[in-house]
């Protein structure tokens, strides 16, 4: 008989330190995750955003608008951004656009419709400038989904490293 009052033998603990190894592993496809959420929620309320705030006329200030979610050496990132507009800035945040000729990018003419309502063609059109007021279509929508994302982030960890450690155990 043994003088020991309580004795407690572990089973399964090659498969337990297996799991717990395992852990960064599981928080990084985690919190991947979490940033593919983030990111495409925050990529559909700009896009909502848009289109209450802006007259939107051509739609390649809409399609310059997209987002990617990178891992790389344990390092995850997200971002929504927009490519390959040039007054995407200006809309965003405002500020002032100097006059300046406007020329067709793709074709010989400009068409659009004139003041009398008649449509008009031009081989360019001179822009009077303007001061505009920022639209703030990114940074509202950034604004309003990451709270809500990191907000539940540790909830979220605690709630799938369970699932993961505790799988199978009565």
């Amino acid at each position: 008989m043994s003088d020991e009052f309580l004795s407690i033998e572990l089973l399964g603990h090659r498969k337990l330190l297996q799991d717990i190894d395992a852990i960064p592993d599981e928080v990084n496809v985690i919190l991947y995750e979490k940033a593919e959420q983030w990111a495409e929620q925050v990529y559909e309320k700009t896009m909502s955003n848009l289109a209450e705030r802006l007259d939107i006329k051509t739609g390649r200030l809409e399609e310059s608008i997209d987002y990617e979610v990178h891992s790389e050496e344990g390092r995850i990132s997200a971002r929504v951004y927009s490519s390959g507009v040039p007054y995407a800035g200006i809309q965003e945040r405002g500020g002032t656009t100097p006059p300046h000729m406007i020329y067709p990018v793709e074709g010989k003419v400009l068409a659009f419709i004139g003041a009398t309502g008649d449509k008009v063609f031009a081989t360019r059109v001179a822009h009077p400038g303007a001061n505009l007021k920022g639209a703030h279509f990114l940074r509202d929508a950034y604004r309003e989904v990451s709270p809500k994302i990191t907000g539940s982030l540790y909830y979220y960890i605690v709630r799938k490293l369970r699932a993961r450690l505790f799988r199978g155990v009565a």
